[in-house]
């Protein structure tokens, strides 16, 4: 006895269900206004929370870690794939400034002077730092697992480390005005 569910004709009469749901899905990719970056644990990929980004454009010309004289440049990066589905959210002096997702990082260019930064996800995680004018400071958002309990950091990062790990990522859009 021949099995004609899978083929004949109900074979043709799937394919076109099949193909508009393709489309669509690519066609909302493309019109996305967030992008996702891939993530990676132990080597397979996972999905991540989608963030909006920059263009390769804006992310090039961050990368050149160019200070203005005047204001001081803080760099907040999140290299890491821990908690995937995250969002971290940047507050500073009490103002949310941007959204972070694993791989990617932000650009602020802040008055000098001291700052308090923020990043919000399950608990406020708070750093104070201090910014000199035409100087550049690397602040790494990092999450940890613990007994099945994710946990956030802000840590300061040497100018080395940091631009090293800034080379793998993509910039954020711009999500307000910077102080």
């Amino acid at each position: 006895m021949r099995n004609s569910f899978p083929f004949g004709p109900w074979r043709r009469t799937a394919r076109l269900p099949a193909l508009l749901m393709v489309l669509a899905c690519c066609l909302h990719a493309a019109n996305a206004e967030d992008a996702t970056v891939p993530c990676y644990r132990m080597r397979r990929q996972v999905s991540c929370v989608a963030v909006p980004l920059a263009s390769a454009a804006e992310d090039i010309e961050a990368k050149r870690f160019q200070p203005q004289d005047d204001r001081a440049r803080l760099y907040l990066l999140r290299p890491g794939t821990m908690a995937p589905m995250t969002k971290s959210t940047i507050l500073l002096d009490g103002k949310p400034v941007r959204e972070l997702a694993p791989m990617t990082y932000a650009v602020l260019d802040a008055s000098p002077g001291l700052h308090r930064l923020t990043t919000r996800a399950d608990h406020d995680v708070e750093l104070e730092v201090s910014l000199e004018p035409g100087k550049i400071q690397y602040v790494e958002n990092r999450y940890s697992l613990l007994f099945f309990t994710t946990s956030a950091q802000l840590l300061t990062m040497d100018e080395r480390k940091a631009q090293a790990a800034i080379s793998q990522l993509k910039l954020v859009k711009s999500g307000g005005e910077n102080q």
